[in-house]
């Protein structure tokens, strides 16, 4: 006997008929920096230790919190949260200070950028079971409430290596892990940047 439709623990799949785009307009592409960063995405910036990855993290989160361009680029401002593992607070200090005065702006004209640091701490926000399925941490859903309750759309999180708590080269479990990132920045319409 053929199981029915019916019979089968299925999502329905959220497919789409073509034909419905007819004489609709196209929907423009947005964007953080136009051509850079896409909005409603995850986007991975990879480099060597030490290279100033963070520093670059932290330069454009300051300028889209305080409206100001980036690398002589436009940026769209919007409110910021970053997860930083690596920095102490008197890092993320000592470097805001250096960016605050080459932008000419002051603490005070960051209302709209809020920030963890972590050093230290167990910092797993996704993790793996033998058979590869993910599983959130209690602190991912942490980190969702923090973001959604400042109104964050503009997400750091710093670095994959101290995040991700699976295997790098398990395509199947880095994927759930971009996934659910990619699926926090549709739930705050904005940006969700890994270094």
């Amino acid at each position: 006997m053929r199981a029915s439709i019916d019979d089968c623990d299925i999502t329905r799949l959220n497919t789409i008929d073509m034909v419905a785009f007819a004489g609709k307009p196209v929907p423009e592409r947005e964007w953080l920096i136009e051509g850079w960063i896409p909005w409603r995405s995850t986007t991975i910036v990879y480099g060597d230790g030490g290279t100033g990855k963070s520093l670059l993290a932290q330069q454009l989160m300051t300028c889209v919190a305080a409206e100001k361009p980036f690398l002589s680029l436009h940026v769209r401002p919007c409110k910021t949260y970053g997860f930083f593992c690596e920095d102490d607070v008197g890092e993320l200090h000592r470097r805001q200070d250096a960016i605050n005065q080459k932008l000419n702006i002051d603490f005070g004209d960051l209302e709209n950028f809020k920030c963890a640091s972590r050093v230290g701490e167990d910092n797993i926000l996704m993790k793996f079971a033998a058979n590869g399925d993910g599983e959130l941490t209690p602190l991912f859903e942490q980190l969702i409430n923090e973001i959604l309750s400042c109104g964050a759309q503009l997400v750091v999180i710093d670095t994959a290596a101290d995040t991700f708590g699976g295997n790098e080269i398990a395509r199947p479990q880095v994927r759930q892990f971009l996934s659910r990132l990619t699926r926090l920045a549709q739930q705050i319409d904005g940006v969700v940047i890994v270094l």
